[in-house]
């Protein structure tokens, strides 16, 4: 499906914020920021993981859709490099690394990690591997080069673009895939500091 917004201008014009879509961005220094840029009924899921990876210490950035899914949907969607929505372009522009919570379609259990921090995506993949889950860092259709990608786009210029299967984003197996994630952020983020 082709997104119906060209930008977020665009869906500003059409779309009512409060009622069709919400934006909740939370700062807590300048590190690291987990990014939802299709959450709500989006790429559903992606609202709570994000918040349990960000838990009370990392900065949190959520464009939530509220649009009711029916027959006349209207995917608010609006794909990742071209994602402009001001509050989080400022926002990821004042963080170091920027990681970004994505769903899609797959049916089996698998994440697909892309983005142009390859050492940040070695380290996510080697924590989700070690529980048990099936991770591709190549080779897939979700690999986040674009410079323009909202996760490429913080002070590094480089992040990572995290997209987690249907299976993965029910409610019962949200807690295990942000435990893996947040876990080895807080290592990364260890390891930054003592460089």
């Amino acid at each position: 499906m082709s997104d119906v917004y060209k930008n977020f201008q665009d869906l500003a014009r059409n779309e009512k914020e409060g009622i069709d879509y919400s934006i909740s961005f939370v700062g807590r220094g300048h590190k690291l920021i987990v990014v939802a840029p299709h959450a709500g009924v989006i790429e559903v899921g992606t609202s709570e993981i994000s918040a349990l990876i960000a838990g009370d210490d990392l900065s949190l950035y959520r464009f939530e859709s509220h649009k009711i899914v029916d027959e006349n949907y209207v995917s608010l969607h609006i794909t990742s490099h071209i994602f402009d929505e001001p509050t989080c372009v400022n926002a990821v522009k004042a963080h170091d690394t920027v990681v970004t919570i994505h769903g899609c379609n797959d049916a089996e259990e698998i994440v697909f990690l892309g983005g142009l921090d390859k050492r940040l995506i070695d380290i996510i993949a080697e924590s989700i591997r070690s529980t048990g889950m099936e991770v591709r860092t190549v080779g897939h259709r979700f690999p986040g080069k674009h410079h323009n990608n909202i996760c490429n786009r913080g002070r590094s210029g480089m992040g990572v673009q995290i997209e987690l299967s249907e299976p993965l984003r029910r409610p019962e197996n949200r807690s295990p895939i942000a435990c893996a994630i947040r876990t080895c952020l807080e290592k990364f983020l260890d390891n930054q500091a003592n460089q």
